[in-house]
């Protein structure tokens, strides 16, 4: 069965091995912008028609592999699925070592706040 409400693929986050030829592959020949070296080894891109900072985070490390995959959802109902299949809302995902609930208290997703303290998003982070 299919989950009707997620809207895109939000956020990627890979391990290379080697940065700087991956900063080559995907801004020079894939052709994904740059948005930003965060001088932690982290670099951020995203396609040229997207309204969000990036949506490709890359970081070097000793395997190459996957960090994580976040998704934009429609509504709390979705988020709700996704939390009971196993979703995590632990996970520090921005640009600003950031979390789900720190943006979503944010924006005032209240919904979506209570979702993530209950599914165990951690209350004491600070983000940069």
């Amino acid at each position: 069965m299919a989950i009707r409400g997620v809207l895109r693929v939000g956020e990627v986050a890979i391990r290379v091995l080697d940065l700087a030829a991956a900063r080559r592959h995907y801004g020079e020949y894939i052709g994904l912008h740059q948005t930003l070296d965060d001088g932690h080894g982290r670099l951020y891109f995203k396609a040229w028609d997207e309204h969000d900072h990036h949506s490709l985070v890359l970081r070097e490390a000793e395997t190459a592999g996957l960090d994580y995959v976040a998704f934009k959802v429609y509504d709390e109902a979705t988020l709700a699925v996704l939390l009971e299949l196993g979703a995590s809302a632990k996970l520090t995902t921005s640009r600003y070592d950031g979390t789900a609930l720190i943006a979503a208290a944010h924006l005032g997703h209240d919904g979506v706040v209570r979702q993530l303290i209950r599914a165990g998003a951690p209350l004491d982070h600070v983000n940069n």
